[in-house]
């Protein structure tokens, strides 16, 4: 799918088109591979989407990428664009991570687009100096591509390891800093306040990294109705990967789709 600035957005989907949609949104340095099975498994009852965002996978990137043009708005405006070349108008939306920011972004440009949220590995709210990211950059900057996907693939649990190590091999480092620097400051807690539909954060408890900022999230959703949060043992940062069957029944049972 080609947006109106030129980029062109990969995306695999899986299923009938006159079922429900359904959307599968991977995270910072990830693509849509993260997803493949749990797309086939849910291609049963509903029609699932599963993009690489701009400059990941198979999505390419502008040719003189700015820190904008990375930023969460510009990410879920390409995703926007692909739901309205496929027509669709209103979806269940997953995303692990960076994906759940799109989705929140996303509700608040249309607010009927998204039925029901569920995020994993996502807070929130973050808050990091940039002197942080700078430092990310200047290690990362030292590191083949093939160290850092083994890095990261240490934090997945060992069935996980070789996919997630082959998503980061391929990451594009210049693409990572635009993005960090665009998510290294942000509170999407208003977003979350205001969404009326249903709201599920499933909680890695080996996720250590990100439920260390979890706890105004956490307090906000204590105050919302329709929104709960569903712990997950034995799953980390990359959920759905870690532990696939119990993260697929607790998709399917908060979007009610029977076993």
């Amino acid at each position: 799918f080609q947006t109106a600035e030129g980029v062109e957005i990969f995306t695999a989907l899986f299923g009938n088109p006159q079922n429900p949609a359904l959307v599968l949104c991977h995270g910072l340095g990830a693509d849509h591979r993260q997803w493949i099975a749990d797309a086939e498994h849910f291609a049963q009852d509903r029609y699932v989407i599963v993009p690489d965002l701009r400059g990941h996978g198979q999505s390419t990137r502008p040719a003189r990428a700015t820190e904008r043009d990375f930023s969460v708005a510009a990410l879920s405006g390409d995703l926007a664009s692909v739901l309205t070349q496929l027509g669709i108008r209103q979806c269940d939306f997953t995303g692990n991570s960076l994906g759940g920011l799109i989705g929140l972004e996303l509700r608040m440009r249309d607010i009927g687009l998204i039925r029901h949220l569920i995020t994993n590995g996502t807070a929130y709210e973050l808050h990091f100096p940039k002197i942080a990211v700078t430092l990310k950059r200047l290690l990362t900057a030292l590191l083949p591509p093939k160290t850092i996907g083994r890095l990261v693939a240490k934090s997945a649990t060992p069935a996980a390891r070789d996919l997630v190590a082959a998503m980061y091999s391929g990451v594009d480092k210049g693409v990572v800093h635009l993005i960090d620097l665009n998510i290294r400051d942000y509170s999407y807690l208003d977003a979350a306040r205001n969404f009326d539909g249903p709201i599920t954060l499933i909680k890695g408890a080996r996720d250590s990294e990100i439920n260390k900022y979890l706890p105004s999230t956490e307090a906000l959703f204590a105050t919302l109705p329709n929104a709960r949060i569903v712990p997950l043992d034995g799953a980390g940062h990359f959920a759905n990967l870690d532990q696939p069957q119990k993260y697929r029944e607790i998709v399917r049972e908060a979007l009610s789709i029977p076993a």
